[in-house]
This record gives C-alpha cells, structure tokens and sequence, in this order.
C-alpha cells in the first residue's frame, strides 16, 4: 500500500513538473479567415525580396503586405492562374522569382513583374518533362540551377531548354549509387558547389555529387517528414513517430531527441513536421502536439501549445510550418488554426487576462490599482471586480467582491486604491463604496 502511494506521489510531481514545462507563456496573434486568409491550413510560408510574405493554404497562395491579404486561386478562365490550389512548397530564386509547388497540380513560376504564372506538370508522352505533379520541395545551387523535389524523384531543371532531368528510386536496387534512396524527396540543400543533400519521406538522407551523379546513401529507419539545415551545417531530420535527429556532415553521426511523458522538457511529440533556426540561432520544432524550442546546450525543450481559456496562446497544436521574417518575427503555420505571429525580439512582458472557467484567473480587464505587500503579493483594485489577490510564486488569483448578504464584505466592486499601512492593514478606497479597511490574515 505505501508502495502504491509513493508511486501516486511521484508521478503526480513527475505531471505537475511536465504542465509546468509546457505552459511557458509567450503572446501569439493570430491570422485566419476571419482575418483574410484564405484557408487555415497553412503549409509553407516564405518572405519575398520586396518584404511581401506568402503562405501557401489547402485553397489559395496568400500574399501579405502588413495589412491585407491577397489571395491567388486557380481559374479555369485564366491560363495565367495558378496551377492548382493545394500549396506545399514557395521558394524565392535569386532573380526574384517565385517558385510555387502544388499538390497534384504541379510546379508554378511567378512573375512579381508581370502578375503572371507560368506551369511545368508532368507530360506521359515526354520524358524530359516534371516526373510528377506532387511537389515537396524546392531549392536554387550555387550555379544558380534549379532543384525540384517530387512524389516521383529528384528533377533538375534546365532554364534554357524549359526540360527537366529526373532521378528516380530504383525499387529492385534501393542501394544504387545512381539514384536516389527514396522517390518522395522532402528536402534539398547544399554545403558545397557540387554536392546536394537530399532527403526522401522513405529513403533517408543522401548525398548527391552533382558532378559525378552518384548518391551516397544514409538509412534513418524511420519515415521522413522534414529537414532542416542550420547555419552550422548540421541536418535536422524531423520523423514520423520517431522524433527528432540531428546529423552530423562531417562524422556522419546522428543525436536523437524524442518525447518521453516522463522526463521534464522532452519532445511534446513524436511525429516532427516543421523546423525553423531563427536569428538568435534558437532552433523551434513543430510537432504534432506543439510548438517546441530547443535548447542546445541543455537539451531541453520548452513547449508552447493551445489552451482553450487563454486567448493569446498558440491557435492549434499540428504544426505545419515555421519562418522568421527579417524584422524578427515567427509565422507559425497550423493545420486548421491558420497563422500564429510571435515577436522573438519583442520585450516579454506576461499576461494576466480574465480566463473562462478558470477560478484563479484575473476577474476584470480594467483595472484602477497596485499594491505590492511586505510578503510580496499583488493587490489589485478593478473596475467591477472588486479587489484581486496575485499570489506570484504560485501564479494564481483570488477575489474578494461585495456580498449584501455579510456586512463585512467589499462595500464595492470598483476599487480606486489600495494602500498598505506600516501594521500590515490595507485601506481600500472604492468609487461609491467609501473607505474599506482589510486585515489580510481573517480576510
């Protein structure tokens, strides 16, 4: 019996450390239809030459300038439309030209200049042709060519010609060095002018040498959903169900970071789908249950979800999408919560709000007045209700409001000032309820 109770104990501490990890309070504003955004699932977003923000929705590519939402669809009436809807990748050439991959409709280039879209999709009859209208991923190298990864291989693309040369994944040979590990290529990079790094959702990692065309293969044994390279060239690999790896170029070696329910400021999931280093070269994980910052020294992460009863917090917990803009900010896209906006630069000042259903909550958005006692807690006189206890250290609220029924109550709800006297007593002054003396200790 005292076996039992000493493991309820424990693991009511072991709980009670994990909500206090993932309830770290950041300020988020949020952005979806209401707003002007097309769509609330948000897979990519990118920031243009010209400070224009895109962000690429299940029905629509949005265009945000600060204020409004421009919104580009596909038409059946306008051959200079967009191909398709369903958009998955927005990648920026160094000419200013936007590259747009869709879900089914193939691969988009657009003309800031002009306003027109222009289409590459896969074509049976031939064979230098886009190998598959999914498009996952997008990238430029260092000789300025342009990289297109599919559900159906690796494309190179010829600006010259308009064709495209395809690698696929050799199914009866998975290790040939001549084709890629797997067909669904999610990611594309570069460290060196003539060597890609590429990552397939089945394959792996690989190592393409673009001058020989030969693919060096790396197993991750688990199914890939991103990656991410940092500044220091490290890979971040984000699995399904297998958490996040990181992968070393230059030894080759892989450290694992997963969620354990357990262990206080691990992975909140399992199942990674975005990562994003910002400026301050803070690294920030989107999982399937939150958004998560890692830090790099200790390992730990801190954990920001939703929360019903707190209006600022993060919209959704499936996160779909992480980017910085050049003034600082992160756009955190969702997966049916549309876009979070989080200011990284912004001086962190928390939030007391009036929470639904939350008893300890602050219970009135105006407030008159503050005063800290000699034990260190916060007094505050609202405008309807009544005199509010903050007990910092423990981050809760207590009220005290009139009550016509005991005669020793709050004779006001709108509380002026509140002063603390050299005993110990408050003086509460009220509008309309004239003067109130309050001992702290028989409330």
């Amino acid at each position: 019996m005292k076996m039992k109770i000493m493991i309820f104990i424990f693991m009511l501490f072991v709980s009670i450390i994990i909500i206090r990890a993932e309830t770290k309070d950041i300020k988020f504003e949020h952005f979806s239809i209401k707003e002007g955004l097309s769509q609330s699932i948000v897979y990519c977003s990118i920031q243009d030459s010209n400070g224009f923000l895109w962000f690429g929705t299940e029905d629509g590519l949005n265009r945000y300038d600060g204020y409004k939402f421009k919104i580009f669809r596909h038409s059946d009436t306008n051959p200079n439309s967009i191909s398709h809807n369903d958009i998955r990748v927005i990648f920026e050439d160094r000419f200013g030209i936007l590259w747009i991959g869709t879900f089914h409709g193939g691969l988009t280039k657009y003309n800031p200049q002009t306003g027109h879209f222009s289409h590459f999709k896969k074509n049976s009859d031939n064979s230098e042709s886009l190998s598959n209208d999914v498009i996952r991923s997008i990238y430029q190298d260092h000789s300025g060519t342009i990289w297109i990864g599919t559900d159906e291989g690796l494309n190179k693309f010829n600006s010259k010609t308009g064709n495209f040369t395809s690698y696929k994944h050799d199914r009866n040979n998975p290790d040939n060095p001549n084709n890629p590990s797997g067909n669904e290529i999610y990611f594309i990079s570069s460290v060196s002018s003539d060597e890609l790094w590429i990552g397939s959702k089945s394959g792996g990692l690989d190592k393409f040498n673009t001058k020989k065309n030969k693919f060096t293969h790396y197993r991750i044994g688990s199914e890939i959903h991103t990656v991410y390279k940092d500044r220091t060239d490290m890979l971040w690999i984000g699995t399904h169900g297998n958490g996040l790896s990181k992968f070393d170029i230059n030894t080759k070696t892989f450290t694992y970071y997963k969620s354990n329910k357990l262990k206080s400021g691990s992975l909140s999931d399992n199942t990674v789908k975005a990562i994003f280093e910002d400026s301050s070269g803070a690294l920030w994980v989107g999982t399937d249950s939150g958004l998560n910052k890692l830090n790099r020294k200790t390992g730990h992460f801190t954990v920001y979800k939703n929360h019903s009863n707190r209006s600022y917090s993060l919209s959704h917990n499936e996160i779909r999408s992480i980017y910085e803009d050049k003034s600082g900010i992160l756009w955190i896209g969702t997966y049916g919560g549309g876009i979070n906006k989080y200011n990284t630069k912004s001086k962190k000042f928390i939030h007391y709000k009036p929470e639904q259903n939350n008893l300890n909550s602050l219970n009135s958005k105006i407030i008159w007045s503050f005063c800290e006692d000699r034990d260190g807690i916060v007094w505050i006189g609202t405008h309807g209700g009544g005199l509010n206890r903050l007990d910092r250290k423990n981050n809760v609220f207590s009220n005290f409001k009139n009550n016509h029924k005991y005669s020793d109550s709050i004779s006001n709800n709108s509380v002026r000032q509140v002063y603390e006297d050299r005993t110990g007593i408050l003086w509460i002054g009220t509008n309309g309820g004239g003067l109130n003396k309050f001992d702290k200790k028989t409330e």
